[in-house]
């Protein structure tokens, strides 16, 4: 019984059939002339039959080769198909304006049986709704977006917007000008200041503009102003903190949702928080 062909032979094959020049050919496989001429002469002599002919200028397929050659290119396409499948990481681009879920998101998505990559980016919840309907972006977790045709949504859960201090800040009654004083507020394009404006009609940026839930809590420990930020991100930080325990805020919550391609609607329904 003869020897059966390596997938490497036969990729050797395939390509010198293409080329009739083994320079060239070793060339494109990135192996050595040598290697090469090896390995066809191996082939050879395991199915017995001689599959190229050297002529004054390069070579040529021998009949049987010609005969038989779509089916070793189907074989060898078939095989490289089936190595991709097997091998493939689906790579999602993810952009998160509530950055504190970064981390769960990165030990959900390392947890998952599913072999895939992801990109994540920290963004506003703005940026995030514009790359998402221009298709920069795959998916991203925004704060109330508008219902668009551009994009899917799907709601993830509600937080309640609070008022997070160090302790002793409260006990006194809060004036509107301490807290306008005081107040740390987020910089345009992030719904969270939007609401704070709608529900106390104050509009003043406060003491201080920053970025993220991070920056704000981080503020408020010191003692450096109020932080206006979200319950579940006060949980997360609560040592050296208290909130604010009135009804200045009317309990309001904001919603936070996944927004997607449609093309990725089976995997947005994979993402849990």
């Amino acid at each position: 019984m003869k020897s059966k062909l390596t997938i490497s032979q036969m990729e050797y094959i395939v390509t010198l059939s293409k080329l009739l020049n083994y320079s060239r050919a070793a060339e494109e496989l990135d192996i050595s002339e040598s290697t090469l001429s090896q390995q066809i002469k191996s082939a050879e002599d395991k199915l017995g039959v001689q599959l190229f002919v050297r002529k004054k200028r390069g070579i040529a397929c021998e009949q049987v080769l010609t005969n038989y050659l779509p089916q070793m290119e189907l074989l060898l396409n078939q095989y490289k198909s089936l190595v991709n499948k097997l091998t493939y990481k689906k790579r999602i681009k993810l952009g998160i304006s509530i950055t504190y879920l970064t981390s769960q998101l990165i030990e959900n998505f390392e947890q998952s049986p599913e072999d895939f990559e992801y990109y994540i980016e920290e963004l506003t919840s703005t940026e995030g709704i514009e790359k998402v309907a221009s298709g920069e972006l795959d998916m991203a977790i925004v704060i109330n977006p508008p219902e668009s045709i551009r994009y899917q949504r799907k709601f993830l859960y509600h937080d309640r917007v609070v008022l997070a201090a160090k302790p002793g800040i409260f006990t006194q009654k809060l004036s509107v000008k301490y807290l306008v004083d005081h107040l740390i507020t987020f910089k345009p394009g992030f719904y969270l200041r939007d609401l704070f404006e709608y529900q106390t009609g104050i509009n003043d940026p406060g003491k201080y503009e920053i970025d993220n839930f991070e920056s704000s809590i981080n503020l408020a420990k010191n003692g450096y102003g109020i932080a206006l930020t979200t319950e579940s991100f006060y949980q997360m930080n609560q040592e050296h903190l208290e909130v604010l325990k009135n009804d200045f805020l009317k309990n309001d919550k904001i919603s936070i949702y996944l927004i997607y391609n449609k093309s990725f609607e089976e995997d947005a329904e994979k993402i849990r928080i």
